[in-house]
């Protein structure tokens, strides 16, 4: 795990996901509830550091996932650069983190179209 200037207080690390790598940001109380964030287009979760700060300070528990192809992650997934399949990946990434309990998901831009469909495709993860 290592820290970020921007986020000083986050961690991050290398998550396996169905034999491809995704760099996660993780920041706040790991005992409060999950926001899942999903960064937009081209973004990582750095260009939201202030919100995130805000919101660890405020006593949420921030996992924002470097979506695939950004930020240090593996590249798209194979069945294709659509919302569905970006939406597979992250559920499958909640399969992996084994959270006890569905999370809050919110996304900017792309990341909003993938929080959708993941609602969606996996309403027992989100709430």
């Amino acid at each position: 795990m290592t820290r970020s200037p921007a986020l000083p207080r986050a961690t991050w690390r290398d998550v396996v996901v169905d034999d491809a790598v995704m760099r996660v940001m993780e920041a706040g109380d790991p005992d409060a509830d999950v926001l899942l964030f999903l960064h937009g287009w081209g973004l990582s979760p750095r260009c939201y550091a202030d919100g995130i700060t805000r919101l660890t300070a405020a006593g949420v528990q921030v996992v924002a996932p470097c979506l695939p192809g950004f930020g240090g992650s593996d590249g798209p997934p194979l069945t294709g650069i659509d919302l569905p399949a970006y939406a597979h990946r992250i559920g499958r990434l909640l399969d992996v983190l084994a959270l006890e309990h569905p999370v809050f998901v919110a996304g900017h831009s792309f990341g909003g179209g993938v929080a959708l469909q993941l609602a969606t495709d996996r309403p027992e993860r989100v709430r």
